[in-house]
């Protein structure tokens, strides 16, 4: 029993290390920092560089890591999210995805996949604490938390600097008068909480070890601490650390069978209950700015439509019988992405719902295709319909405790129901398979066996098309143009007297069934799913690829789908150009967060203001040139008439 104890202890200083530095960054910007993992992280990766690698002393490697690097990603963030402050709460929710994509694979290209080990910071031995036995490094890093927890709080509140930044969220005038600049309070937090996190990173690394997935998401479940501590108080916050690593602690010790998987998802089914009951009572988010999904890149005439329509089917009917069939399988699966992705159009574009908790329901679908499809490939279409019926109740019971929640509550509840999900559900042998997955029959329908590219190639592009016509109808409807107030404006919609719950259990339920139906048609495509093809990171890639496709369309969604698809296409049995890929596509959300409409719309502006420039030159430059010979004559007549 008290080895179970001091377990939770030592986990739990670390978890309030990385927790109070995501409350620090939060309340003195007022950005909740999904990247706050991959920070850690990649710290930690740096400082393994330096120690393993190069063989650099630990007193010279620490410091670099801690007071160099950590403070340069702290300021480059708060550079990024100061741009971003007058932008929707999506806006800033989907930048930070970007930055936890973009560092995960920097972490790939850098210091390469696969596990790595990280020496102890402290001495080898042990002390005696009745029965149990604890190391040096343990009761270190108790000491280290303990010692930076009062520091910070002093700070915090006994400072000037510490009180300005829990001011210049609120008020920035009002620092900027008490002689501070509200930029460098604020780049100070961003510093203090990079460095917390990153201290937690390589803390965390000498127990556990380097692996660019877990660490990252060992230190997400300090999301939990912070929000038990409402993302405002730093000793609620510790203590909530505390009590979430007994809570793992005695649950490893005990739990048996199933219930192994709950202490993995302990701290997300916590983070999801906090959010529920506090509600009402988490920080208010302002209403800075709408996202505008409206935008038309550009009108076509009737004409010009029907000629678009005509060539469309023409290219979509003759793409089979022209493509190799390596290249129309590659096609397959942009189409099921494709499909997947659309259900974001619906929930995300349409109606302003975030949700990290795509490829849970897309999951739901897989394994109920493997579940219901019979070997000789039958009953197809009974599985359709049974996923889309579980993926829309899953949805409703998701949504029912989280109707108050919306942006980036919202976004945190779907993501704590994914790693969920992912570590208690989906690990369940009858439910996934295993460890070895689960296979999923291709269909046969009306005799036609879709085993063969060129068979499911339509099949996928007619699901599609019948999703791209219902979102296309849905936007035009009424309830359509409910679910786009529900985006721009709640309170509004609210005083017309429209239910605002019954909205959203509308729009997730129909989002949770065609996510669902996706997963069927991936699980038929791969002919074997596993549990790893869901995990809530693939959610951030579904959602990452359909922002800069342009989540407000479904040819967006298509355009994504293809950016997703799109190192298959390429012929190198080498994983370089994968890497880098998705390093790019990090950047271009981090980049392009402010332009939903996608690639598209962000080069449109950019030309827009390239030409607005010329112009204002060109412009500037005729008024010089015209005004001393136009003034000329002018002068002459007066002097004339003197």
């Amino acid at each position: 029993m008290t080895a179970v104890f001091v377990t939770g202890i030592v986990s739990g200083a670390l978890y309030a290390l990385a927790a109070m530095g995501l409350v620090v960054t939060y309340r003195s910007s007022g950005v909740f920092n999904f990247a706050h993992g991959a920070v850690g992280m990649f710290v930690a990766y740096c400082y393994w560089y330096m120690l393993v690698k190069h063989g650099l002393p630990m007193i010279v490697a620490l410091p670099v890591s801690l007071l160099v690097i950590a403070p340069i990603m702290g300021i480059v963030l708060e550079r990024l999210f100061h741009a971003l402050k007058e932008q929707a709460t999506a806006v800033k929710v989907v930048a930070s995805l970007g930055v936890l994509y973009f560092l995960q694979n920097l972490a790939v290209v850098l210091f390469g996949p696969g596990n790595k080990r990280i020496n102890p910071l402290f001495p080898a031995g042990t002390v005696t604490i009745g029965d149990v036995r604890v190391s040096y490094n343990q009761l270190s890093s108790i000491g280290i938390v303990v010692v930076t927890a009062i520091a910070l709080t002093v700070l915090f509140k006994r400072t000037r600097i510490g009180l300005r930044m829990r001011a210049v969220v609120d008020n920035e005038d009002l620092v900027e008068l008490s002689g501070l600049s509200a930029d460098g309070v604020s780049r100070v937090a961003w510093t203090i909480g990079t460095i917390f996190a990153g201290g937690a990173g390589i803390l965390l690394a000498t127990f556990i070890g380097l692996d660019i997935t877990t660490l990252t998401l060992v230190v997400i479940a300090a999301f939990a601490a912070a929000m038990f501590g409402r993302l405002v108080s730093l000793p609620l916050t510790a203590l909530g650390a505390v009590l979430l690593a007994l809570g793992e602690s005695f649950v490893s010790f005990y739990a048996h069978g199933v219930l192994i998987g709950l202490r993995a998802s302990l701290s997300f089914i916590l983070l999801f209950l906090l959010l529920i009951v506090y509600q009402r009572r988490l920080p208010g988010e302002v209403r800075v700015g709408v996202v505008n999904l409206e935008e038309r890149i550009w009108e076509p005439t009737r004409h010009a439509k029907m000629a678009l329509v005509v060539a469309g089917i023409g290219v979509a009917f003759a793409l089979p019988y022209v493509l190799s069939d390596r290249r129309l399988f590659n096609v397959d699966g942009v189409l099921v992405d494709a499909v997947i992705l659309v259900s974001l159009v619906v929930l995300t574009g349409l109606s302003g719902q975030i949700s990290l908790a795509t490829a849970s329901f897309v999951g739901i679908g897989a394994f109920t295709a493997g579940h219901v499809a019979v070997s000789n490939g039958g009953a197809f279409l009974w599985a359709v319909v049974l996923a889309a019926a579980i993926g829309a109740a899953v949805s409703l019971l998701v949504s029912l405790p989280s109707l108050r929640l919306s942006g980036l509550y919202l976004a945190l509840a779907t993501m704590a129901f994914a790693l969920m999900m992912d570590n208690l559900i989906f690990q369940i042998t009858r439910i996934s398979g295993g460890l070895t997955g689960m296979q999923v029959p291709v269909p046969k329908v009306a005799g036609i066996d879709f085993s063969h590219t060129k068979p499911f190639y339509f099949l996928a592009l007619g699901f599609l098309v019948a999703f791209g016509l219902f979102t296309g109808a849905l936007r035009r409807s009424r309830t359509g143009r409910r679910l786009q107030a529900l985006r721009d404006s709640p309170d509004g919609l609210r005083t017309l007297g429209v239910s605002l719950a019954a909205t959203k259990l509308f729009v997730f339920a129909i989002a949770g069934a065609m996510a669902s139906v996706g997963g069927v048609l991936l699980g038929v495509y791969q002919q074997e799913v596993g549990a790893q093809s869901f995990a809530m990171l693939v959610s951030v890639s579904y959602l990452v690829a359909v922002v800069l496709g342009g989540i407000g369309s479904v040819p967006g969604a298509v355009l994504g789908a293809f950016i997703l698809a799109f190192p298959t296409f390429i012929q190198t049995s080498s994983g370089t150009f994968n890497n880098y890929f998705s390093l790019g596509i990090g950047l271009a959300v981090v980049q392009m967060a402010r332009f939903p409409n996608g690639l598209i719309s962000y080069y449109r502006s950019q030309g827009r203001s390239i030409a607005a420039f010329a112009r204002r030159r060109r412009e500037a430059a005729l008024g010089t040139g015209v005004a001393v010979p136009a003034a000329a004559p002018e002068v002459v007549k007066v002097a004339r008439r003197g």
